[in-house]
């Protein structure tokens, strides 16, 4: 009777088996060309966060008051 059970309970294992990789490369190529674009937008956007700086800082900026006496 145990020897059947045991038996009867190999019959339902499962095996695990490898599956193969599929790489779609037309996808491949558009995150790439994605992640490039973010870069130049984040560079850009830094860029011109430096230019307001420049424009609205005081001490650097086109809006400086001009400086008596010196």
């Amino acid at each position: 009777m145990i020897l059947t059970l045991f038996v009867g309970l190999l019959c339902f294992t499962y095996q695990a088996k490898a599956q193969w990789t599929v790489i779609d490369p037309s996808n491949l190529v558009q995150n790439i060309k994605s992640a490039v674009q973010s870069s130049t937008t984040a560079t850009n956007m830094v860029k011109s966060l430096q230019e307001s700086i420049k424009i609205y800082n005081p001490e650097q900026g086109l809006l400086r008051r001009p400086q008596i006496g010196a």
